[in-house]
């Protein structure tokens, strides 16, 4: 679709860390511009704990304090991006969807069990993207192994610029209607000081947990 661009940051933003409101949010987002609307989106970029200093410790203790956290696992794999274009289906990598990866990702789709039908139907109702860990032992190996590719869904995301993603809760619900497996929460902490207690011994060098686990 000619009417459709991939808006992501440069190689030079990434390594020069140059990061504000435009730039992180150019990361998988494909935009009408002849319409300047929104019609696929994955997330801003995000940071590790401590790489920058909103997501310092001290800074995340200000946001969360008695918020409850959320742990979601991690999966070993690439980000997929699906929404609906022009009634058709529109599955994309991180930054295209022509590219190598937006084919594996198609290909591993085609062959699943999920749903097309009802997939269509939720998308043609609503504005939304669904985005993906697409798992490709053959073609996109991993620290962690999979026996056989799959896709995990991972979160709803409304087609707007404002990023905003639907309750985790919907996602469950959607997984069973489409039949795909969908994100499993690993941990869930009532405040930032019990989240903060665990994530010290987990990355304690001298406690490192040796679980099968990418991150979370």
């Amino acid at each position: 679709n000619d009417k459709i661009s991939s808006f992501n940051f440069t190689r030079d933003a990434f390594y020069k860390k140059q990061w504000d409101g435009i730039t992180t949010k150019a990361r998988g987002l494909f935009v009408n511009v002849e319409k300047d609307e929104v019609v696929a989106r994955g997330y801003d970029k995000f940071f590790n704990i401590g790489e920058r200093r909103e997501t310092e410790i001290t800074s995340l203790a200000n946001k969360f304090k008695d918020k409850k956290i959320t742990c979601y696992k991690k999966y070993n794999g690439f980000l997929g991006i699906m929404s609906l274009v022009d009634g058709e289906l529109f599955l994309a990598s991180k930054s295209t969807n022509q590219g190598e990866f937006a084919r594996y990702f198609s290909n591993i789709f085609e062959k699943s069990d999920i749903d097309k039908d009802k997939l269509i139907e939720f998308l043609s109702d609503t504005a939304v993207s669904l985005t993906f860990e697409v798992i490709d032992p053959a073609n996109d190996p991993h620290i962690i192994e999979y026996d056989k590719p799959q896709i995990v869904l991972l979160d709803i995301i409304n087609n707007d610029y404002h990023f905003l993603k639907a309750d985790y809760s919907e996602v469950v619900k959607l997984s069973k209607l489409i039949n795909c497996p969908c994100k499993e929460i690993y941990k869930e902490f009532s405040n930032f000081r019990d989240f903060h207690r665990w994530y010290l011994e987990e990355t304690d060098e001298d406690n490192m947990s040796q679980t099968n686990l990418e991150g979370v």
